[in-house]
């Protein structure tokens, strides 16, 4: 196998207390496991030791959708934000392997810019990708970008050289 994923979509692979014996146990079938999560789970050192262990055995995708709190917690509720970018700051400055992936609502498309240098800052590529899904959050506010804001959204991507 080329690479075993873990993926959050009913729940994060964070949580999980043995995640690092499926890192061990997976890379004994696989060039590489890849991991998705908010970044909120942990602490730092367990980042940057695995980031150090694993080298690019290990990928961590960082799903984390604002350049603060508040916007962020707007999809990824009860996550604390300051602890995600010193999570993902604790991996990147160590050498781990991976990237920011940032999804862009009706809520967060004015911080693309914001992210994109907090990203450069922590030492990351970032990549951007439009939320296709009806989504609501618990404030009411809705997730789906309009158009108007999606073509504000393309401007600012373009300010950076992203393309999508």
């Amino acid at each position: 196998l080329k690479d075993i994923n873990f993926c959050g979509e009913l729940g994060d692979p964070m949580m999980h207390p043995d995640i690092d014996k499926f890192i061990y146990s997976s890379l004994k079938y696989a060039e590489r496991v890849t991991i998705s999560t908010n970044a909120g789970l942990r602490q730092p050192i367990w980042y940057e030791n695995s980031a150090k262990k694993y080298g690019e055995k290990l990928s961590m995708k960082f799903a984390v959708d604002g350049a603060d709190h508040e916007t962020n917690w707007h999809y990824r509720e009860g996550v604390n934000f300051d602890r995600a970018i010193d999570n993902m700051t604790a991996y990147f400055t160590n050498g781990g392997v991976g990237k920011w992936k940032f999804l862009i609502f009706d809520w967060n498309y004015h911080q693309i810019v914001d992210a994109y240098n907090l990203a450069n800052k922590i030492g990351c590529d970032i990549e951007y990708a439009f939320n296709r899904r009806p989504f609501v959050n618990t404030s009411g506010l809705q997730g789906r970008i309009s158009n108007e804001n999606a073509n504000i959204a393309k401007q600012l991507l373009k300010e950076i050289d992203y393309e999508i």
